[in-house]
């Protein structure tokens, strides 16, 4: 044998001297080697932005005077971006916007809330608040971050036309989960 390092040393134990595996090992076989096939366990893909356009589009909520909005643009290049208002007594009393972005694993979503005047919530002016896409199926998505007070993780569901968002604290949180109900309404002349 050559004279080389260690992980060459064993990378050409495993594959010969030709840079083959053996006949004889198991690498040779693709199939030997496929733990998910050998356990019977499924691989899932880690979620990306296609998983979300179940989302797009515009979403209400109208209560004792004040209307809730947010609005999500399908997924565009690397990207889907959005924005939420609270409309109360006819002003403009929240504003909050946030772009999904692809990161390097999983789609990443950041948001900062501003008061009217686009003046910037304290808590944000540093940085956004920031939570990863750790699920996406059937309509529903969770976005989390065990580093936030709140909200931890942030559940979107879609059942026919009505989405429902669910702001989780952490356990140790004094604030309690805050639960949105949408109604999808016609947006730029889409429904």
């Amino acid at each position: 044998m050559p004279n080389l390092t260690l992980a060459a040393a064993i990378a050409w134990a495993l594959t010969g001297s030709a840079g083959q595996p053996p006949a004889a090992s198991p690498l040779a076989d693709p199939a030997q080697h496929d733990v998910a096939a050998q356990h019977d366990v499924a691989v899932v893909a880690p979620p990306t932005l296609t998983d979300l356009e179940f989302l797009a589009g515009a979403w209400e909520h109208d209560e004792d005077g004040t209307l809730v909005r947010e609005v999500w643009d399908e997924p565009r290049g690397d990207a889907m971006v959005g924005h939420f208002v609270v409309v109360s007594g006819g002003s403009a009393v929240l504003y909050e916007l946030f772009a999904v972005e692809q990161g390097e694993g999983a789609p990443v979503l950041r948001l900062r809330h501003f008061n009217r005047g686009l003046e910037p919530w304290a808590s944000e002016a540093d940085a956004p608040l920031t939570l990863t896409l750790i699920e996406a199926a059937d309509g529903r998505a969770v976005f989390a971050n065990p580093e936030n007070d709140f909200p931890r993780e942030m559940v979107y569901e879609v059942k026919e036309n009505a989405l429902t968002v669910s702001l989780i604290p952490a356990a140790e949180s004094a604030r309690s989960t805050l639960t949105l109900e949408f109604s999808r309404v016609p947006h730029l002349g889409r429904k």
